[in-house]
């Protein structure tokens, strides 16, 4: 029979017949190329009854057979591309159904991977979608998503694939390749969790720097990347993912907790989550940080703070009508807690201990010794010059410190700005000795001052002092002159500028 012949019997009901008459004729002659795409094309019309039935058994039976017909010997790979839209319709009736079996899912994609897929192509791009919607009723991922997505090759995501979807309320929804490196990160880090998956998972690293240097914008990747390397011992590694990841979202909730999660220092966990509490975040989600807050507090003795959150997220919860998690009624039992005050309120313990997470945020960020040269709180601007002579600025809109002109300051900045954009200030303090920069930003030398009719400045050696610090000495006067490293702008050269002078 031809193949218009099986669309009509497909399309009128009879898949069925029209399989078992494509069967026959190929099996009598295997080398018939329209039997085989007749028989495809009915398959995939059975392959449709089936997911709409939930015939599962039927479904992977029919996707082993389909996958056996090798279309894409005849150069037929295209009719491939749309069985991803079955598979995907099998997956949804599992999830709609509440019958998401994570051993039926790795049955199909087993039976997925018989079948030759033209890739990259958007259908090809469904399947992947398809297999990352199976999820467990709690939410849980499919945790054969990591080497699925290995099998099918992240390399075949499509340029749409890394875009971010506009949903009708305004959000927008993760894209694509957002949502595939996260779960596979997640799946990667229960793996080796269970002492599995070692080298797939520093395989997966190897893609992800891939994807970090192509879209900086994933930065929230960096939090699961973070836990996928404490989970392969790999501490510090981790550690400084984590700040990377803060340091680009340090106003948000989730960020500083994410960091909290991979310290092991009580104190340092405890600091990060007070910090995440520090932030704007709708009351509803405050919950899980809470209760990691409330632990790290008990452990380290501070039992009224910690009775106050395990009484806020009470509070919470019933506010929205959910049930309270299981370890808060848990510890509302014990005895030290039916033995405790609750403290009056925990804002100013949030902000005393936030600043330790700060530390710890920029403790692996050098600091750079400059002096600050100009100071315009009107603008609020900075500008500061090195030892070393280089020139710079940065804003202080994040920050109500009124800087010092003339004054040592050791600051953490982020990274090395670009000629004529501003220093990113991540943290500063004021040394407790400036002496170790005697000789590179002030000098302190003696020479005699004062002003002769006419001057309004003069130069004592290479060091240039305004009238305006002299006003008072006779010339010939004996002093101390305390000067500072200054760029002339005029004559595009560095020289040094007094800022005192006192007679001896």
């Amino acid at each position: 029979m031809d193949l218009k012949e099986t669309v009509e019997m497909c399309k009128g009901g009879q898949a069925q017949e029209a399989y078992a008459a494509n069967k026959r004729e190929l099996d009598a002659n295997p080398e018939d190329r329209y039997a085989r795409v007749g028989l495809a094309y009915s398959i995939k019309a059975l392959l449709g009854e089936a997911a709409r039935g939930m015939n599962d058994e039927e479904f992977v039976r029919l996707l082993d057979e389909y996958g056996s017909l090798r279309l894409g010997e005849i150069e037929e790979s295209e009719m491939n591309a749309k069985v991803a839209w079955d598979i995907r319709a099998m997956l949804l009736a599992w999830k709609d159904a509440g019958e998401v079996d994570f051993g039926k899912v790795d049955r199909l994609a087993e039976s997925a991977k018989g079948i030759d897929f033209p890739k990259p192509h958007r259908y090809y791009s469904v399947l992947l979608d398809a297999f990352l919607k199976a999820r467990d009723a709690r939410g849980g991922i499919w945790p054969g998503i990591a080497e699925f997505a290995a099998w099918w090759g992240l390399d075949n995501l499509l340029a749409e694939d890394y875009e971010r979807v506009l949903m009708t309320n305004g959000q927008r929804m993760p894209s694509l390749a957002e949502r595939i490196y996260t779960a596979c990160l997640k799946a990667l880090v229960e793996k080796v969790g269970e002492g599995e998956g070692l080298d797939a998972a520093e395989k997966f690293l190897g893609d992800l720097e891939v994807l970090e240097e192509t879209h900086p914008e994933y930065s929230a990747i960096l939090y699961q990347k973070s836990n996928l390397l404490k989970a392969m011992g790999r501490e510090e590694e981790a550690l400084e993912t984590a700040r990377s990841y803060v340091r680009k979202r340090n106003t948000e909730f989730r960020a500083w907790s994410a960091l909290g999660d991979i310290v092991d220092d009580e104190q340092e966990k405890l600091a990060c989550y007070c910090r995440a509490l520090g932030c704007k975040m709708d009351p509803m989600y405050q919950g899980k940080v809470r209760y990691k807050l409330a632990i790290s507090m008990y452990r380290l003795g501070y039992l009224s703070e910690a009775k106050r959150e395990f009484g806020k997220i009470r509070q919470i919860y019933e506010n929205k009508g959910w049930h309270v998690p299981p370890g808060v009624e848990a510890i509302e039992h014990q005895e030290w807690y039916r033995n405790t005050y609750a403290s009056e309120g925990n804002h100013d313990f949030y902000v005393r201990h936030g600043r330790e997470a700060d530390d710890l945020l920029y403790a692996e960020v050098e600091e750079t010794p400059v002096l600050i040269s100009t100071y315009n709180p009107q603008k609020q601007v900075a500008t500061y010059v090195t030892p070393d002579r280089k020139r710079g600025y940065f804003s202080t809109k994040k920050t109500t410190y009124k800087f010092i002109p003339n004054n040592i300051y050791l600051i953490k900045f982020d990274g090395v700005a670009a000629e004529g954009e501003p220093s990113r200030l991540l943290r500063f303090r004021k040394p407790e000795d400036v002496t170790p920069y005697e000789g590179t930003l002030f000098r302190k030398s003696e020479g005699e001052v004062g002003l002769r009719p006419g001057q309004s400045f003069l130069f004592v050696d290479d060091v240039y002092i305004d009238g305006m610090l002299m006003r008072n000495y006779a010339p010939g006067t004996l002093a101390e002159i305390t000067s500072v490293l200054y760029y002339n702008l005029k004559r595009d050269s560095w020289g040094w500028r007094a800022v005192r002078v006192k007679p001896v």
